[in-house]
């Protein structure tokens, strides 16, 4: 199972691994403007240009991220995603309450009945979920404690 890495910075990589239809953007640290933009680019592009329909976001060590990058995100990369026939999107969460708010918005912003968003703690399971044929797309797995 070969990989792509499409974008590798001190704020995120965006890896790719056409065999399994998958992109996976691994946050490293808070990133703003164009820290920001840029990933999130990468993965609509890989996204539309290899025909992916699962996207695994691991914002683990995310802090908050500003309005102005949130309403973008709702404009302009959200929407391209669903239209390239993205099916299914895993969130690694972060810790940071305003990064939990923002993401939970711009999922709100996704069609009913396009693609389905589950939020986990860990990635691994995240990926099994995003690959696992029969997944229930009404689930939200967790591995919290207690849960």
């Amino acid at each position: 199972m070969g990989s792509l890495m499409m974008f590798d910075d001190e704020f995120a990589s965006v890896e790719v691994v056409p065999s399994m239809q998958l992109v996976r953007l691994t946050w490293k640290g808070n990133a703003a403007g164009a820290a920001y933009r840029g990933p999130s680019n990468k993965v609509l592009s890989a996204v539309q240009e290899f025909g992916l329909k699962y996207f695994l976001s691991d914002a683990r060590r995310m802090g908050p991220i500003l309005y102005e990058d949130r309403a973008w995100s709702e404009r302009e990369i959200i929407p391209k995603l669903v239209e390239a026939g993205l099916k299914r999107i895993a969130i690694v969460s972060s810790n940071d309450g305003l990064n939990l708010i923002a993401v939970d918005n711009m999922v709100n912003t996704i069609p009913m009945g396009t693609a389905t968003v589950a939020f986990f703690d860990n990635p691994a399971r995240a990926e099994t979920w995003l690959l696992t044929e029969d997944a229930v797309d009404t689930s939200v797995p967790s591995d919290r404690k207690g849960a």
